[in-house]
């Protein structure tokens, strides 16, 4: 996508349950990151049965990318996760309440970028944020 932000119909996106370049890891406890290993936030307005996928970057095999959300309405049905540059699916994750984090383990190195989706009936306000280690 060159890095730059694709607005898109969630319809028209795929949606892998699993896939060979990430995991999410199972972790009861939010990470919560230092204040100099947050990255810079996105925020922005997403319409229902909308997604954004924005913030191209190299990750290598083994790296640990958290990603923080949060969002209004906090009712708002809402996932986050990576999308896979290279073959064009994003790996998600519902989180609810209007935050969540997700941890994801990187499996093979290459250009990802951050996904969040609006699956709700209602427009949402989010921000997030990411810490990679």
């Amino acid at each position: 996508n060159g890095g730059n932000p694709i607005l898109c119909n969630l319809s028209d996106i795929q949606i892998v349950e699993d896939a060979e370049w990430a995991s999410l890891i199972d972790n009861d406890t939010p990470i919560v990151p230092s204040d100099d290993g947050i990255m810079p936030l996105a925020r922005g307005s997403l319409a229902p049965g909308k997604g954004y996928i924005y913030n191209s970057m190299y990750l290598t095999e083994g790296e640990v990318i958290t990603l923080n959300a949060t969002w209004s309405p906090s009712s708002a049905s809402v996932s986050i996760g990576l999308w896979d540059d290279a073959n064009n699916n994003g790996l998600l994750i519902p989180v609810s309440d209007g935050s969540g984090s997700a941890p994801f383990v990187i499996n093979k190195s290459g250009n990802f970028s951050l996904i969040i989706t609006n699956t709700s009936n209602v427009s949402i306000d989010w921000d997030m944020s990411y810490v990679i280690k």
